[in-house]
């Protein structure tokens, strides 16, 4: 950053004087401009910490820019809303038993036609609210007020896959171990995609 330096000449004594001269021909040096790179050993530790802050800032940037080029936050928005598409149908069919419930839920809530019914429709509901957010974070809907807060829902999403991912890679169900961990995973990239697009 410059800085200006002025130089004025003192008389011995501390008043503002020049030697030998009355004080009505005391004159103020012209300013300088000179650049400061740092001035010992505080000014050295300042110019590497500010260095580091802003490596770290490039760095952060640099992946961001790579996750951009690797798929376009509309082609992720699409293939999300398609995605929670399939997955209310499935949804749909688990309720009216075409699918198994055996391979949902851990498996353990087979034997409960009421607690499957309570939690699929639980399950059915968040997956169009999912397919909300992400439409209105698209613009596909109009959110008006509500774009911001369309845009924290996807970081929601984000964690809410994550989370799923890690109970499906718990499950004691092989197919939720499978087939639904690598999907949700999947699914959370794509949120997050779609999160960080400004």
């Amino acid at each position: 950053m410059p800085i200006i330096i002025r130089s004025i000449n003192f008389k011995k004594g501390g008043s503002a004087l020049s030697e030998g001269a009355p004080a009505a021909h005391l004159q103020e040096q012209p300013p300088v401009m000179c650049r400061v790179k740092g001035i010992g050993h505080f000014g050295r530790i300042y110019n590497v910490r500010n260095a580091s802050a802003s490596g770290r800032k490039n760095h952060g940037h640099s992946k961001e820019r790579k996750v951009k080029k690797l798929i376009s936050a509309k082609l992720a928005g699409n293939i999300l809303l398609a995605s929670f598409g399939l997955v209310a149908v499935f949804h749909v069919l688990v309720l009216l038993r075409v699918i198994p419930s055996d391979i949902v839920w851990g498996g353990q809530i087979g034997g409960s036609p009421a607690n499957l019914q309570t939690l699929e429709t639980i399950s059915l509901i968040l997956t169009m609210l999912f397919m909300l957010i992400v439409a209105a974070s698209m613009d596909y809907i109009l959110a008006g007020k509500f774009k911001t807060a369309a845009r924290v829902g996807v970081w929601i999403i984000f964690a809410y896959l994550i989370l799923n991912t890690v109970g499906n890679l718990a499950s004691a169900v092989s197919f939720e171990n499978l087939i639904f961990a690598p999907i949700t995973l999947f699914l959370a990239l794509l949120a997050l995609r779609l999160a960080i697009e400004k």
